[in-house]
């Protein structure tokens, strides 16, 4: 089970990618592995979001 303060960090990386994928309760079911992959893709997923507009304000090549 998710300790407490994994449920709150899940749900807030979820908030900021706007995502509704898992509830409280799912979060709090999962164990530590799912809990830390959940973590890893949310992060990954910012990081890419953080690097496309990165690049997008660069603006598109021949413009």
């Amino acid at each position: 089970m998710a300790t407490d303060k994994q449920v709150e960090y899940v749900l807030s990386l979820q908030e900021q990618c706007n995502s509704t994928e898992y509830s409280k309760a799912e979060v709090r079911k999962m164990n530590n592995e799912e809990v830390n992959d959940i973590i890893e893709e949310f992060k990954t997923d910012m990081a890419i979001e953080e690097l496309y507009n990165e690049c997008m304000s660069y603006g598109l090549p021949n413009q």
